[in-house]
């Protein structure tokens, strides 16, 4: 008698533990089935659309609704419910194809900071340092960063010729043919466009998916659709991870904004040299104007720096000091590159286009000792146009 209690008693406690369990897993099942359903809804979203809007007019026109209610039976209705499925199908394919390929925002914007150009990596904390000598050993457009290039110019479009930093607009005509420039042709948009779907499905961005499956879309994306690209690309902190883990994805992403979308904001690079025992500390650097003016229709395996600082400039003369906000650190004997993105600021009320600055740099470490580099002309428009 007691072994068959025990035996109940155990029966009565175990039979709800596993009806629970049973069900549980059955809607576990079925919610798992529905998403994957959901999922090859939306992957094959013409053809699912296509498949059920006939297998419902199939289920109207061959099942015996009559049975249910005569009204059922009657061709008029029959007919009218077949309309109704045909509609929404219809509806649903036709939203799809306007959320797709219809124009939201506009263009993007070629000075926007699409790729990380606000990279700015810390160099740790502030120290005092002894008195030491460096040099300038290079300053000059970073062909990688930005679509500027370095030739010689006359000054204000009229002076001497001179050194001249200017914007290289073609990447901007080629890329409203849906063409890049450069050797490689269109193969970083053909690349990118793997990238873009890899790092949606990555990041749990796979809703996006639709909005690139191919290169023709990226390009629409770029020429019709700038907010929707901005949300597709990688963000500044994304490839700032990129560039730290030295990721070879980064030269893609690169190559593709710089031949294939275009980055119109100048990114200077210096390369700087200790050759003294001790640390050298930059502390701030100057944007030293000496003349302004305007150029009217003057605009027509790289290391990447250690740094990249981007700082305002303003279309007045005199000297713009920027106080850094941790040091430049180079190390005894060492060189250490790094970036400048200049962003123009333009008063209201004058052209925007074609604006001119002769300036030099100047950089200053923490014992007040100062270079400056040879003055050059720089060529800028106002939001990078």
């Amino acid at each position: 008698m007691g072994t068959k209690y025990d035996k109940d008693t155990a029966k009565d406690w175990l039979w709800p533990i596993v009806f629970v369990t049973t069900v549980a897993s059955i809607i576990a099942a079925a919610i798992d089935s529905i998403t994957k359903l959901l999922d090859l809804a939306e992957n094959h979203f013409y053809p699912f659309v296509v498949i059920s809007v006939l297998a419902a007019v199939i289920l109207v026109v061959k099942a015996p609704l009559g049975k249910l209610s005569k009204r059922f039976s009657e061709p008029i209705f029959r007919t009218i419910v077949c309309i109704i499925i045909i509609a929404i199908g219809a509806s649903a394919i036709g939203y799809r194809i306007y959320d797709k390929y219809l124009p939201d925002q506009g263009p993007v914007n070629p000075g926007e900071p699409i790729i990380g150009m606000l990279l700015s990596i810390p160099f740790g904390n502030a120290l005092a340092a002894n008195s030491t000598s460096f040099k300038i050993v290079h300053l000059g457009i970073d062909g990688r960063m930005s679509n500027y290039t370095e030739r010689n110019e006359a000054l204000f479009g009229s002076g001497e010729a001179i050194r001249t930093f200017a914007a290289d607009l073609d990447v901007l005509e080629t890329r409203k043919a849906s063409q890049c420039t450069g050797l490689n042709g269109n193969h970083p948009a053909v690349a990118m466009v793997q990238l873009l779907r890899e790092r949606l499905n990555n990041t749990g961005q796979s809703n996006l998916l639709k909005y690139i499956e191919t290169e023709s879309d990226l390009w629409r994306l770029i020429n019709q659709q700038g907010e929707r690209f901005y949300k597709i690309m990688f963000s500044p902190m994304e490839v700032e991870t990129l560039l730290k883990n030295g990721d070879s994805k980064l030269n893609t992403i690169m190559e593709f904004v710089t031949t294939c979308v275009g980055q119109l904001y100048p990114v200077i690079r210096v390369s700087l040299r200790n050759s003294a025992q001790a640390p050298v500390y930059i502390t701030s650097v100057t944007y030293d104007v000496l003349a302004i003016g305007d150029v009217r229709g003057g605009i027509g395996g790289l290391e990447y720096p250690d740094s990249l600082f981007t700082h305002i400039l303003r279309w007045e003369v005199g000297e713009q000091k920027i106080v850094l906000d941790s040091p430049v650190v180079i190390q005894p004997s060492k060189d250490f590159t790094f970036g400048l993105k200049l962003i123009p600021q333009i008063p209201d009320g004058v052209d925007p286009y074609g604006r001119a600055w002769h300036l030099r740099v100047g950089l200053e470490d923490s014992e007040g000792q100062q270079i400056y580099s040879e003055p050059f002309q720089l060529i800028m428009s106002k939001e990078g146009l």
